[in-house]
């Protein structure tokens, strides 16, 4: 019998309504998590939206919305070219698709994290040249880039609760650069998440914006 796994993956909750789409993931081990996940939603008053078969799509592992309403999509290991455009019968808020370069990186969430006011954390290396040139041009100063071991310490699979950002580990710089911008940064130890691959994001699905 399947078993839920990471939450995010569950799918998109979309915003202003009770509304989410549901992943269809890549990988037979998963692929039975998603009438789980249905039978959870619809038995909680949510209407599920089906994308096409074929898109491969892991839900808000891989579409983040950012604090202007702004869906920046991961393209790569677990979402494909087929993913943006299923996405945007339903979304009508601009989507921006990323490339992950970095198979460590296999999802949008492990790489990069929407904050308030329009700051974001990222890690420069998972991404290809245009997609780096693509986030400097929308976030500019308030983009905050990660060290390669920050990187690796899943520091972007974060949650940010009103100022305050709860991630697994972080590191004096990285703790000074987000005070010095009004943030707070809560440790909570999740390493034996990330033997799986998560941390923080991995284990939470947002369904306030629903």
């Amino acid at each position: 019998m399947a078993r839920s796994g990471f939450t995010a993956n569950a799918g998109l909750p979309l915003l202003g309504n009770k509304q989410i789409i549901l992943s269809n993931f890549k990988h037979p081990q998963r692929q039975g998590e998603k009438e789980i996940n249905r039978s959870w939603f619809e038995a909680n008053g949510w209407d599920c939206i089906d994308l096409p078969d074929a898109t491969v799509f892991e839900g808000a592992g891989d579409a983040l919305f950012d604090s202007e309403r702004r869906l920046w999509l991961g393209g790569g290991p677990r979402s494909d070219q087929t993913t943006l455009p299923s996405l945007a019968c339903h979304i009508k808020t601009p989507i921006f698709r990323l490339t992950l370069a970095d198979p460590r990186f296999y999802h949008l969430d492990t790489c990069f994290c929407p904050l308030p006011d329009g700051y974001a954390l990222y890690l420069p290396e998972s991404f290809d040249l245009s997609s780096q040139e693509l986030l400097v041009r929308h976030f500019g100063n308030k983009l905050i880039a990660l060290t390669p071991d920050e990187g690796q310490q899943f520091c972007a699979n974060a949650v940010c609760i009103g100022r305050t950002i709860v991630m697994n580990q972080t590191t004096p710089r990285l703790t000074g650069l987000l005070e010095t911008r009004g943030f707070s940064v809560q440790e909570t130890l999740l390493s034996e998440f990330m033997k799986s691959g998560g941390s923080a994001k991995c284990l939470t699905l947002n369904l306030s914006i629903g």
